[in-house]
């Protein structure tokens, strides 16, 4: 008998539970356990039992979007302290600390994913991305353009 298959959850459901996540918390970056099933109403006593194998299937969609990452406390076991959300999961909920990510090649063949607030970009940069986005959708005989607009800043 063959294994079941995993199909990872779309980027849309990710994003649906991480918003409810914080929809309590919309200043914090970071949430507890417990504020998350607070925001689910899973605080209840009837709910203690089954409340960490419900979490761990929800976390599924985030971690693997790249939505958030857990921060663990070590006493006497690793245990979820909390969830910090990553730069693209603040970019998802519209907070306005987010950074921009672009992932650039450095010139020698090899990837690098780099962050960079946009004011560092390059033209090469630009072009590099604009480069790899075509190359991503070209199975589907896409072709993106991208416009670049310099304005001279004084």
């Amino acid at each position: 008998m063959k294994g079941a298959t995993y199909k990872k959850p779309s980027e849309y459901t990710a994003t649906r539970t991480l918003e409810r996540f914080f929809s309590k918390t919309p200043s914090k970056n970071s949430i507890t356990k417990q504020e998350i099933f607070e925001a689910w109403e899973r605080d209840k006593p009837e709910f203690e039992k089954t409340n960490e194998g419900w979490l761990s299937n929800k976390l599924t969609a985030i971690y693997a979007h790249g939505l958030a990452r857990p921060i663990y406390s070590f006493n006497p076991w690793r245990q979820l302290e909390r969830l910090e959300l990553t730069p693209k999961g603040k970019k998802v909920l519209g907070r306005d600390d987010a950074p921009v990510v672009v992932s650039a090649n450095n010139g020698n063949g090899s990837e690098t994913d780099e962050q960079r607030h946009v004011g560092e970009l390059t033209i090469d940069d630009l072009i590099i991305a604009s480069e790899k986005i075509n190359e991503r959708f070209k199975k589907n005989n896409i072709k993106r353009r991208v416009k670049i607009t310099l304005e001279e800043v004084s």
